[in-house]
């Protein structure tokens, strides 16, 4: 029973110690911008749920969050087993990895700092339809949003890029994407943000 429990503690630790922490890089890129209006915008898209394993790094989390997820849901059993094991596994995923870059940046903003949360996959989806002040209480139900999000659908880029332009005030957009544009093709794409990002 002790080894159980200490198993369960352990994966906790693992798949959740990125929720306690806070940052101002987001794939390598500064997010200390005081009184900024910033829109992240994240795919989750099917092809998210594929295994991120582009690194050593990555191929080590994923394989260790495939294996712990196992031996959870083997050990606990039932569905709560099934549950936690569920849980666990999803670290491994590409949305997995979104989360872990994206929860800690939204811990760090500055108190000055508007923003808010776009998704885009089968549908498009505002976690607030205009910029909040990132207060405590805000960040907290932002990290909470992202923490849920699942993958589905197709990567209508161009779309969410549109609607992240017309959020008023917004003077940085981070966009964080796996694969190829369905709404446009990539030439395109780069064309149209050309134009939206000098205002035509």
């Amino acid at each position: 029973m002790l080894r159980s429990f200490l198993l369960v503690a352990c994966v906790a630790l693992f798949s959740g110690c990125y929720a306690l922490q806070s940052s101002t890089d987001y794939y390598g890129i500064d997010t200390a911008l005081p009184s900024a209006g910033v829109v992240f915008v994240i795919d989750v898209s099917g092809s998210m749920e594929g295994k991120q394993e582009g690194t050593l790094t990555d191929q080590a989390r994923g394989g260790a969050a495939r294996e712990a997820g196992d031996a959870v849901q083997n050990t606990v059993g039932g569905r709560v087993g099934r549950l936690l094991g569920g849980q666990v596994r999803g670290e491994a995923t590409k949305l997995g990895g979104a989360k872990r870059e994206l929860i800690p940046v939204i811990r760090g903003l500055d108190n000055s700092t508007v923003f808010t949360v776009q998704t885009f996959g089968g549908s498009h989806d505002f976690w607030r339809s205009s910029r909040v002040d990132a207060s405590g209480s805000n960040k907290s139900l932002a990290m909470t949003h992202v923490n849920g999000l699942d993958a589905d659908g197709g990567t209508p880029i161009l779309g969410a890029l549109e609607r992240s332009f017309n959020v008023p005030g917004v003077t940085t957009i981070f966009l964080k994407t796996d694969g190829q544009p369905t709404d446009s093709t990539a030439a395109e794409l780069v064309s149209r943000t050309r134009q939206m990002n000098n205002g035509s």
